[in-house]
């Protein structure tokens, strides 16, 4: 697969993501929005700098502040509020969306139920499950449009952290930061993830793919 590494690791900068530039990601995230009955007022959808993904950008000139809801954008000038941007509850992604999957919406309803997950982590459960699917699924387009690159500890090597941080207050922040993180993906990630799949091997290769970033994975 070309989603895969040499070792047969999911690459994370490949996988399941287009191909193409943010530009040209951002105009394919405007279409499938707007086909969902988003409407853009006086904002567009355009590349981020330093390859973060697509961010919103406002066009209406002078502002006195800006607000986001996560169905609605908006601008205050001259005191008065103005619509910049509205999205339906059908482009949103969130734990609400995760339970109303037709096959696994009653499991992500008990993962809800019983602790397991919280609103949050039933989201990036979600955005495991589709993204996997690549073309096949319904939110591609949502997910291509998503960042690349981060700069969190968390993709960052220990190696580096020690090189660059060690013996500052940051470095112990960052490694307690990944070990928190560690903490979360082995109680309630991955348990909640074989619960949604019966493929071994996806959860396998998910478990390898946070543990190559967490600078512990083991050849």
């Amino acid at each position: 697969s070309s989603f895969t590494s040499s070792r047969g690791v999911l690459d994370p900068a490949e996988d399941a993501c287009a191909g193409d530039s943010d530009d040209a990601r951002a105009r394919r995230i405007r279409r499938w929005l707007e086909l969902h009955g988003a409407y853009f007022a006086k904002c567009d959808l355009k590349a981020a700098p330093h390859d973060a993904g697509v961010s919103v950008f406002y066009e209406g000139g002078e502002k006195d502040h800006v607000s986001l809801s996560p169905a609605k954008l908006s601008v205050k000038l001259r005191g008065k509020e103005q619509m910049l941007m509205l999205t339906p509850d059908a482009a949103v992604v969130n734990a609400q969306t995760a339970c109303q999957h037709p096959t696994l919406g009653g499991t992500f309803r008990e993962l809800l139920r019983d602790g397991t997950l919280d609103e949050r982590l039933a989201t990036m459960c979600f955005l495991m499950l589709e993204r996997r699917k690549g073309e096949e699924s319904v939110w591609k387009e949502y997910i291509d449009a998503l960042p690349r690159n981060y700069d969190t500890p968390l993709y960052v090597s220990n190696e580096e952290l020690d090189r660059e941080l060690k013996g500052t207050n940051l470095h112990a922040a960052a490694m307690a930061q990944k070990e928190d993180i560690k903490k979360v993906f082995d109680g309630r990630i991955r348990p909640a993830m074989r619960t949604l799949t019966v493929e071994v091997s996806f959860v396998v290769s998910w478990s390898a793919r946070i543990e190559i970033q967490l600078g512990r994975y083991e050849y």
